[in-house]
């Protein structure tokens, strides 16, 4: 299990969502969540263009990641509307 952005996510979902991230470019966010699971991170911080990068990947999200998408763009609108990106 791994916690993105206070979601845990099972260790299988974090795999698929690193496939889901290099196969659209996002080389960087993926290899990220691979070390994390090759190393057994349990948190793993996400940067700004790591989370814009997964809610890209996740825009038809499969049904364990559904709710990691809700939370990034939770955030991500909370931090538009007080201006912080």
């Amino acid at each position: 299990m791994v916690e993105l952005a206070g979601f845990e996510v099972p260790d299988e979902h974090v795999l698929e969502l690193a496939g889901l991230l290099a196969d659209a470019g996002y080389d960087e966010t993926a290899e990220r969540l691979t070390y994390a699971l090759k190393w057994g991170d349990e948190l793993v911080g996400l940067r700004i263009a790591d989370r814009l990068a997964i809610i890209d990947v996740l825009d038809d999200a499969p049904e364990g990641l559904a709710g990691l998408r809700d939370v990034l763009v939770t955030e991500h609108r909370w931090r538009v509307r007080h201006g912080m990106v």
